[in-house]
């Protein structure tokens, strides 16, 4: 299931030296005073899987490590209440992720132009199902990530408003895992057997919104 999710991110770190000006550095000073981070929430991704009754909270945070390149950390918090019982089966479904790496872009000024952002994601998470409404829980056994993943897309700043929309990619190993079929376990009675293998995915927040400082 966990191919939706892309939710993710790398461990790159690169940093370049800044340029100074020949008069004495102002060029420099300029443009340390100029850099900025962001900290953003991702609503598309949280409406998408609301929908289909999963709680989601996607945060993301960006700090300068260059003028072209920033440090990237991103956490996201998944689950599912099995509340509302079908005659099947219910699922409680609870994790998450975090993910770090590093954005590049094209742009002359902070946080604007193309951009694309390599990331190594980890993922934990934690589940129980019962056949039917009459049926005690049964837990299953915990499901772990270690993917790497590349994003890509386009960011401006307008005033104190960040705005990125985002594609990606990921691919990577999975430990007991369900299935690779998106929320195939809110569908179907998840079963003991949970192989472990190779997964992959795709990054279905598409939109970063938030704030600069």
């Amino acid at each position: 299931m966990r191919t939706f999710m892309g939710i993710g991110l790398a461990c790159v770190v690169m940093a370049a030296l800044p340029v100074q000006a020949a008069d004495g550095g102002l060029e420099a000073e300029s443009s340390a005073t100029s850099r900025h981070a962001a900290v953003w929430v991702e609503p598309l991704g949280t409406a998408l899987l609301t929908i289909d009754g999963m709680f989601y909270l996607p945060l993301g945070a960006s700090v300068p490590l260059s003028d072209r390149a920033d440090l990237v950390v991103e956490l996201s918090g998944l689950g599912h209440k099995g509340t509302q019982c079908q005659e099947e089966s219910c699922t409680d479904y609870w994790g998450g992720y975090v993910a770090v790496g590093a954005t590049f872009h094209t742009g002359s000024q902070r946080l604007s132009g193309f951009f694309f952002q390599p990331k190594l994601i980890f993922a934990l998470f934690d589940e129980s199902a019962s056949p039917g409404p009459a049926a005690p829980m049964e837990h299953f056994p915990t499901h772990r990530e270690y993917n790497v993943g590349l994003d890509i897309g386009y960011q401006w700043v307008l005033g104190p408003v960040y705005i990125a929309p985002v594609v990606g990619l990921w691919v990577g190993y999975g430990q007991n895992v369900q299935s690779v079929l998106f929320l195939d376990h809110l569908w179907h009675y998840p079963t003991a057997q949970r192989p472990s293998g190779f997964i992959g995915g795709m990054n279905v927040n598409l939109l970063r919104i938030g704030a600069v400082f």
